[in-house]
């Protein structure tokens, strides 16, 4: 019997039937790019939904990615060329780059070991903040951060603080004095396709923050701008997906708390999860080995079932091939465990009973060490 390939994850995005009406829209207004009609109505509508629900947002800016929208952000820091700003070891890529297309320096620290966060309790106290310009929490794997804690650690401190929150749109909160970006890629909960989005309670902010996503037009060369404009097509997207946001969101959350739940039963702490900070929609799914070990053998086994796996946001990012220039002026045991210990499991809408039992087998014989037949 031949087994089927049980992928990674599979994106969540609306039909072609679920779009047509936005692009007929388009076709009527023949306005396609530009921040058009429906680029401005998705704005409204996400603004809507995240004040009801998640957040006490105002302003929204579309951009035609999370990177771009992150780049936008650091640049209306205003701080001086070559800052230093803090960031953890275990994120993106997107991050980093972001801050060194910007023209400053990442400064990696150590993350929580429970919920493998950046939190104000993990910074080092060795982290000469005299030093930092800026510090970006990421949102890692979609487990929004302590907006609380972060807005009275910026108070204290007088240090910036923005929020990478790529992968927790309709979880992440903001605050009056911190803003955050969002991805809006395929493979996240809410999506257009590509793009990104800046959410923020400043009025003037988002003004400036449109304006520089539009070439700096308007700016009087206060800060440099590029071109970040969210497509009327992209839009199209955003509009479809938002229509059901909410039952997909909750669809993840029932079946990541359910395969949780299955593995917990079936091994106990000898395999554990990164802790929960709060409400989210998931699109990534991982477990946390006792050791290397057990790890390269769960790679064998499910390689050898033609199960996908990765091991997301690894290597860190102070050890990233892609990546020069970056600061590790601290120790960090528990990043550097979870680079070791961390698997990415498949994780989609659509997976079934049948896929994550294959998937607990494959489990069980790299604990047990059995070999696979």
């Amino acid at each position: 019997m031949v087994k089927n390939k049980v992928p990674l994850l599979r994106p969540t995005v609306p039909s072609s039937s679920e779009i047509l009406p936005y692009l007929q829209k388009i076709d009527t207004a023949a306005i396609y790019t530009n921040f058009g009609p429906l680029n401005e109505s998705l704005i409204e509508r996400i603004n809507a939904e995240q004040k009801s629900k998640f957040s006490n947002a105002a302003y929204s800016i579309t951009t035609s990615s999370g990177t771009l929208a992150l780049e936008l952000l650091i640049s209306a820091l205003n701080l001086k060329p070559g800052s230093r700003i803090l960031l953890p070891a275990l994120t993106f890529i997107a991050t980093a780059s972001a801050i060194l297309r910007c023209g400053h320096i990442p400064v990696v620290a150590d993350v929580d070991p429970h919920s493998w966060l950046l939190t104000t309790n993990s910074l080092d106290p060795a982290i000469n903040l005299k030093k930092i310009g800026a510090v970006i929490p990421v949102t890692t794997f979609g487990m929004p951060v302590d907006i609380g804690a972060w807005s009275s650690w910026q108070k204290v401190t007088g240090i910036p603080v923005i929020i990478d929150a790529a992968g927790a749109f309709g979880g992440q909160s903001i605050s009056k004095n911190i803003s955050a970006i969002f991805s809006l890629h395929a493979t996240k909960s809410f999506s257009t396709g590509e793009g990104g989005l800046i959410m923020t309670e400043h009025a003037d902010l988002a003004k400036k923050l449109k304006k520089m996503s539009n070439f700096g037009i308007g700016t009087k060369a206060s800060t440099q701008g590029t071109n970040a404009k969210l497509s009327e097509y992209h839009a199209a997207v955003g509009h479809a997906s938002l229509n059901s946001f909410n039952i997909i969101a909750q669809k993840r959350r029932d079946l990541f708390d359910d395969y949780r739940k299955r593995i917990h039963e079936s091994f106990g702490d000898v395999l554990s999860f990164q802790t929960n900070t709060g409400v989210f929609a998931p699109s990534i799914f991982n477990v946390r080995f006792k050791n290397q070990t057990q790890r390269a053998r769960a790679e064998k086994e499910f390689e050898a079932d033609l199960i996908e796996t990765r091991r997301w946001y690894q290597p860190l990012i102070q050890n990233h091939p892609d990546l020069a220039g970056i600061e590790a002026p601290v120790e960090m045991p528990h990043a550097l465990e979870l680079e070791k210990t961390v698997l990415g499991l498949p994780f989609f809408l659509g997976m079934t009973k049948q896929d994550q039992d294959r998937i607990i087998e494959c489990l069980k014989r790299a604990i047990s060490g059995t070999v696979h037949k």
